[in-house]
Formats: C-alpha cells, sequence, structure tokens
C-alpha cells in the first residue's frame, strides 16, 4: 500500500480522502505527469473538485477527466 502513496497519484488518492470524495468509485493513475481519472460520481460539483484537486498536485501536467454523472 506504501508505494501507491508515492508519487502524484497516491496524493491524488491521499488527497481525495481528505477532500471527503472517497465514497465515489474514482481510479486515479499516472503516466509522465498525465492524470487520466474515470469512474462515477453523483453530481458536476464532484467532478469539477475532483478535476481541480487532480490539477493542484505537484508533478501533474494535466488531466483527463473521463468521470461519468451516475
Amino acid at each position: 500500500m506504501r508505494e501507491c502513496r508515492r508519487g502524484p497519484a497516491g496524493r491524488i488518492r491521499s488527497r481525495r480522502y481528505h477532500a471527503s470524495l472517497e465514497s465515489f468509485q474514482i481510479s486515479v493513475e499516472t503516466f509522465k505527469g498525465v492524470v487520466p481519472l474515470s469512474g462515477f460520481v453523483d453530481t458536476q460539483a464532484a467532478i469539477d473538485r475532483v478535476r481541480e484537486l487532480a490539477r493542484s498536485v505537484a508533478g501533474v501536467k494535466s488531466v483527463e477527466n473521463n468521470l461519468i454523472l451516475k
């Protein structure tokens, strides 16, 4: 579990937990600073929040938002 906390993906997962977004089904991965987000959320506000949270992480160059409203 420690390994997944390293790098941008781990920091996004950690911030997602602290931002009360952990109940949503969201997949966070990274590759060369690109973060594709995928999964399901209940509101557009949640999509916006996750996108901004991902953008705020050091090392993230771009965010590909593929989140879907339930």
